[in-house]
C-alpha cells in the first residue's frame, strides 16, 4: 500500500502542492488522488449547507462511540443499482458542504476517462471543531472564556469512522478495498491527524489547505517524525 497525502498551502498568494509518499509492503495503487486534490482545491470555498441533492442517499447512524446520531450522505456512481461492480470509497469531512460538487465533478471526470468512479461518503457535522481537532487547546477570548472549549475530539471521531462508519458502509454498498480520506481546512488537519495515527486505515489521504497552525503546529511536529 502507498499512502498519499497532499498538503496545499498558501505561498505568496500562490498555491504550492506538496505530495509525500510513504511505502509499505503492499502493492502501489494511485489512480486518482491527484484529480481529487484538484477538484477539492478549486471548490473548497463551498461550505453552505447543501439542499437535497439528486442521487444522494441520507443515512442516520447511531454512534455508541460519539454518543449521538450522525447524518451520513452517500453518493453512488451513475448506474450503480443496475450493475455489480465494486467501487473505491471517498470519505469526506464537511460532507454536507462538499458532497454535491465533489460527486458531480467525479462523475464528469470519470465519464471522460480521467479518473475512476467512486462512492462518495460525506460526514456531516454536529460540532466541527470538536470532531476535527486532534488536541484540546486552551486559547482564550478577550473575555477570558476558552475559544475552542470542545476541541480535542479527533481521536474519538477517528474511532467512530474506523469502528462504526466504515463497517456500516461496507455492509450496505459494493465497495472495493481502496479507501480515501479527504478534508479541507480543519478537515484537512483531521486528515493529517488520521494519517499520522492510523496510516493503514486508508490507502490515500488528501489534506487540502490543512489548518496546520493548530496548537502550535502539533501535527507538523508529528509529521516530521512520521516522514523520516
Amino acid at each position: 500500500m502507498t499512502i498519499h497525502s497532499a498538503f496545499v498551502l498558501p505561498d505568496g498568494g500562490k498555491v504550492r502542492l506538496r505530495t509525500h509518499t510513504k511505502r509499505t509492503t503492499f502493492a502501489r495503487f494511485a489512480a486518482f488522488p491527484g484529480m481529487l486534490v484538484f477538484l477539492l482545491l478549486f471548490s473548497s470555498a463551498v461550505f453552505a449547507q447543501s439542499p437535497a441533492i439528486p442521487g444522494v442517499t441520507t443515512l442516520r447512524l447511531k454512534s455508541d462511540v460519539l454518543g449521538e446520531e450522525r447524518t451520513i450522505l452517500v453518493r453512488t456512481p451513475a448506474g450503480y443499482e443496475a450493475g455489480n461492480q465494486r467501487y473505491p470509497v471517498l470519505y469526506m469531512t464537511d460532507g454536507d458542504g462538499h458532497i454535491g460538487h465533489t460527486g458531480a465533478t467525479i462523475e464528469f471526470l470519470s465519464r471522460n476517462g480521467r479518473m475512476s468512479e467512486l462512492i462518495v461518503v460525506g460526514i456531516t457535522n454536529t460540532d466541527r471543531t470538536r470532531d476535527l481537532s486532534p488536541t484540546h487547546v486552551k486559547t482564550t477570548n478577550p473575555d477570558g472564556n476558552l475559544q475552542f472549549p470542545t476541541s480535542g475530539g479527533g481521536d474519538k471521531f477517528l474511532k467512530f469512522i474506523e469502528t462504526e462508519l466504515i463497517p456500516d458502509i461496507e455492509k450496505r454498498y459494493r465497495v472495493s478495498p481502496y479507501r480515501i480520506l479527504a478534508g479541507h481546512s480543519l478537515g484537512g488537519l483531521f486528515v493529517v491527524h488520521a494519517m499520522l495515527s492510523r496510516p493503514e486505515l486508508f490507502n490515500s489521504y488528501i489534506a487540502v489547505s490543512p489548518a496546520l497552525q493548530w496548537d502550535n503546529q502539533v501535527a507538523v511536529k508529528r509529521a516530521e517524525d512520521f516522514f523520516k
